[in-house]
């Protein structure tokens, strides 16, 4: 099964879930579901804000390294977030507990493992 058809399984497994985007740190989409709902400006701004985040909060002891970040809206969307260095996952969904969300991306982590070892050792973030 190829990533993008994990990716799709994923989303299709989850009622509500509208959108699985990889990017890099930079906002450059490496893969995606098929119908993203994120239009790729808008993806590109969210993994910047993302990762200048990621880099402030590392530097508050206490907290140590951002593993996800979530933002609900008001309409009851979701928008999560999750550091998988050097990618950046992210997920949109309407309706969805947060701890499908976080369950789904730690799926997405383990997949990516591989993935993101042979990009870090060839590319400085």
């Amino acid at each position: 099964m190829s990533l993008v058809d994990y990716l799709e399984s994923i989303k299709t497994a989850i009622p509500g879930l509208q959108s699985i985007s990889i990017t890099d740190r930079d906002g450059v989409e490496v893969f995606s579901t098929s119908r993203a709902e994120l239009n790729a400006d808008a993806l590109q701004t969210l993994s910047v804000i993302f990762a200048l985040t990621h880099e402030q909060c590392q530097k508050l002891e206490e907290f140590g390294e951002t593993s996800y970040l979530l933002t609900e809206y008001l309409d009851g969307s979701s928008f999560l977030q999750a550091n998988l260095a050097p990618l950046l996952l992210s997920m949109k969904a309407r309706g969805v507990a947060r701890n499908i969300l976080v369950d789904a991306a730690d799926k997405c982590r383990g997949v990516l493992k591989d993935l993101r070892k042979q990009i870090a050792s060839t590319v400085e973030y």
